[in-house]
């Protein structure tokens, strides 16, 4: 997965396919509110706390690289603005970027 700056970014949604084992994070890109589309395929795990320790927030305020685990996973976590830590873990990561700006 390439790296990229999510900073600021808005999460707009989580969908979770059970059958097809996949996770997608929809986010807005800062400023432009491009599309990004962030599947995690073959998931096993997802962490979604929303306990809001620094205050309510739907933005980014960084990522990490996906690590692979000793599974032979990846575990990729997103610190939101709120100060929660959503993580997946899953056998791998796509990232799409549109190119035309949310409407």
């Amino acid at each position: 997965m390439e790296d990229i700056d999510l900073h600021d970014a808005v999460l707009e949604n989580i969908i979770v396919n059970w059958e097809a084992q996949t996770v997608i994070l929809q986010l807005g890109e800062f400023g432009t509110r491009k599309k990004i589309d962030i599947t995690a395929h073959d998931f096993t795990n997802l962490s979604v706390p929303r306990d809001n320790p620094w205050g309510d927030s739907v933005s980014v305020n960084g990522t990490t690289s996906p690590k692979r685990q000793e599974n032979g996973n990846y575990l990729y976590t997103i610190e939101m603005q709120s100060g929660d830590t959503i993580e997946i873990e899953a056998k791998s990561f796509e990232v799409k970027k549109e190119s035309a700006p949310i409407a």
